[in-house]
């Protein structure tokens, strides 16, 4: 009897949604403050897996995935005038861009510029990446967005991030992974 109460204890986790378990989390920590380290030294171990390929690979596919059909939804006349398709498309890039920079500012409050500097790594590699071999009729509207939005991303990383060790192995970085955009370093 014992064995069976573990397994169903221990399946009640994995039936919460994402949601949910930030609610549960969030009582944890309000409802037992000796517990706040312990629950701070998990939350940066699951903040301090930054895969930069990993995340180019995401953020690739993230972009290979932007519809023409919606990018024609969203251009050429409406009540607020006329969209460009061209415009258009650099606004779906970057929408798909805002939760990696949203992500990269939380570290950067958090002072993880490890984990900064390779989530932007990543972020950089994505766009090269996706400029290079996509050929969806999308990226044919985005052509100059992901070099435009790589040159701001690397940039922004630069104002924050000033130790010539770091931006000295960015430049490596990109010599190296994206070379055909190194002009930007």
């Amino acid at each position: 009897m014992p064995s069976q109460k573990r397994k169903q204890q221990a399946k009640i986790i994995d039936q919460i949604t994402p949601g949910q378990a930030l609610s549960v989390l969030q009582n944890l920590w309000h409802a037992y403050p000796d517990f706040r380290p312990k629950i701070e030294t998990e939350i940066r171990k699951a903040l301090t897996i930054v895969d930069c390929n990993e995340v180019a690979r995401e953020l690739e596919s993230s972009l290979d995935f932007l519809d023409e059909e919606e990018l024609y939804d969203r251009s050429g006349p409406s009540r607020n005038g006329y969209h460009d398709p061209g415009e258009m498309a650099a606004i779906m890039v970057e929408e798909v861009l805002t939760p990696y920079q949203e992500q990269l500012e939380r570290y950067y409050e958090m002072d993880m510029h490890g984990e900064a500097k390779e989530l932007c790594k990543g972020v950089l590699k994505g766009l090269y990446e996706y400029a290079r071999n996509s050929s969806t009729p999308f990226s044919q509207y985005a052509m100059d967005a992901p070099a435009e939005m790589f040159g701001w991303i690397l940039d922004e990383w630069k104002k924050k991030n000033r130790k010539k060790v770091d931006q000295a192995e960015m430049e490596e970085f990109i010599k190296k992974e994206c070379s055909d955009w190194s002009k930007y370093k």
